[in-house]
């Protein structure tokens, strides 16, 4: 059985309980095209990072029709995430570059462009901040909307615990939840980015977007599994609860909307929709 909370978000009694069925795809695009990464802006609208056609998109997820969009040649679009409402921020992985944008229903506005040290890779909101991941070498950040970087946390000595730390997610509590590629794994983080869990399993090939299910699991896309994997955070306990089975296809980014039920799911291949799963 699943239980609701009084914030819309879904409590689970155990890590078999969520099962998906595949409802749709919405948002044909005309070409192919991947989509770097899925943001729910709202129970009805998905902002999108289109890296193909190097464009922020925002599209309706009841009729995948585009409400409006911005190029942001000559950068391609890596990862996306939110700040309030009406604030959002793109990182540009191959240029080094954080940009921010302002975002409503019917406009999307680029802002001011942040330079950054490395490679750039994944990004999230923690309160009123930034938390960005980085790769060559591998590091996480946390900065203001202005770029002035508030903390670092860098890999060292022989237990490092990210190689290449990938896509970020955070909590409703405040954790910070890091996929790595290359080691398998999801750290748990606190706002001082220090490690406080890691989990790995077989299960967990190749992990890249997260997001939370509830307070205490997280779905995962796992790459080279061709599945998306639930993770109870408290046990540790990982189940896969989508498979190529129910026509996942190298997934690459995901974003669940616990007030409608959803999960949509974006693949790493050139497509020309995105996924529908519905809880039953």
């Amino acid at each position: 059985m699943i239980k609701m909370n009084k914030y819309n978000a879904f409590s689970p009694t155990d890590v078999s309980t969520v099962k998906f069925r595949r409802k749709k795809k919405v948002w044909m695009s005309a070409e192919r095209c991947a989509i770097y990464d899925i943001e729910l802006m709202s129970p009805d609208l998905l902002l999108l990072a289109n890296g193909t056609l190097a464009k922020i998109q925002l599209v309706d997820g009841r009729t995948g029709s585009t409400m409006c969009e911005v190029s942001t040649r000559p950068y391609d679009p890596h990862g996306i995430c939110l700040i309030g409402r009406e604030h959002a921020v793109v990182t540009y992985a191959g240029y080094r570059k954080i940009q921010m944008m302002h975002v409503t229903r019917d406009r999307l506005t680029l802002g001011s462009v942040l330079d950054v040290k490395a490679l750039v890779w994944g990004v999230t909101s923690c309160g009123d901040h930034i938390v960005v991941s980085y790769r060559r070498p591998p590091w996480l950040e946390i900065m203001s909307t202005k770029g002035r970087v508030l903390r670092q946390f860098r890999s060292a000595g022989e237990t490092k615990p990210f190689r290449t730390p990938d896509f970020l997610t955070t909590s409703k509590e405040g954790f910070i939840y890091v996929t790595d590629f290359a080691m398998n794994t999801i750290s748990k983080v606190d706002s001082s980015l220090a490690v406080l869990q890691t989990f790995s399993s077989p299960r967990l090939i190749g992990p890249r977007g997260i997001t939370p299910l509830g307070s205490d699991r997280l779905l995962v896309c796992s790459l080279y599994n061709r599945s998306i994997v639930q993770v109870n955070v408290n046990s540790g306990k990982m189940a896969v609860i989508l498979d190529d089975q129910d026509g996942i296809v190298a997934p690459r980014s995901l974003s669940f909307c616990p007030m409608q039920r959803k999960l949509f799911l974006c693949s790493e291949l050139n497509t020309k929709d995105i996924q529908v799963y519905l809880i039953y």
